[in-house]
């Protein structure tokens, strides 16, 4: 398989400068994709190197293994922020088709407090907070509560100047806090409004591209449901 390096890397074929002497053999630790990389620059750069890898295969945490029949991505399944994104044009040249992982159209919510499913426009709504709502007023929020302020302190004043009824403000309060909480992996009292989204993240980057492999896997089968998310 012929890979061009602008297609994988940035292009460049020398070896960065900064060396005491002229390389003349280099041992790479580890036939991760950090590694794999590396040895693919240092060969185009005609510089010898050898990969050293303590498993029995080569990919680190990208490893494709199979469950009962059907390819189940144990690690690398998502492309996130796929458009530029290097890794987009490495599965192209790979041969590894890709589809969107985008889950709106498809997610459903359920309100365990009033037993019931939530309709289309509901859980849309609750979406939209998290989406546009909420992230667009946390500035305004900021400035208001003070540098020290934190997720949760933003998300209750958020929640009481919406003046939404018990329900809705219920669903709102949880779904902040929870996706807030789930990508800081720590409690929303303990992450700071001001620094919460300081990253350039366009929403229609935000939800990723699946590897083939992966949507298979997570197909449901005959006799089983999927639930894709709950509220």
């Amino acid at each position: 398989m012929a890979l061009t390096a602008e297609s994988s890397d940035d292009g460049r074929t020398d070896v960065p400068g900064g060396l005491t002497r002229p390389v003349e053999r280099v041992l790479v630790v580890g036939a991760g994709i950090a590694g794999l990389t590396v040895a693919n620059a240092l060969a185009r750069a005609g510089t010898e190197c050898v990969v050293l890898e303590a498993r029995g295969r080569a990919g680190g945490r990208l490893h494709t293994a199979d469950l009962a029949g059907s390819p189940v991505d144990l690690g690398g399944s998502w492309i996130h922020m796929p458009a530029g994104n290097p890794m987009s044009a490495f599965a192209r040249q790979a041969g590894v088709p890709c589809h969107s992982a985008n889950p709106v159209p498809e997610m459903a919510g359920f309100d365990c407090a009033e037993s019931r499913r939530l309709s289309a426009a509901e859980a849309e709504a609750v979406l939209a907070l998290y989406d546009e709502v909420f992230p667009e007023a946390a500035g305004h929020l900021a400035a208001g509560l003070g540098p020290d302020a934190s997720a949760a302190d933003g998300i209750e004043a958020f929640v009481a100047a919406a003046d939404l009824a018990p329900g809705p403000a219920r669903r709102a309060r949880q779904m902040l806090c929870g996706v807030i909480e789930a990508e800081s992996a720590d409690l929303a009292e303990r992450q700071s409004l001001r620094w919460m989204w300081n990253e350039i993240e366009p929403k229609i980057f935000r939800y990723s591209c699946l590897t083939s492999s992966m949507l298979r896997s997570t197909r449901p089968r005959a006799g089983t449901s999927q639930t894709m998310s709950s509220v």
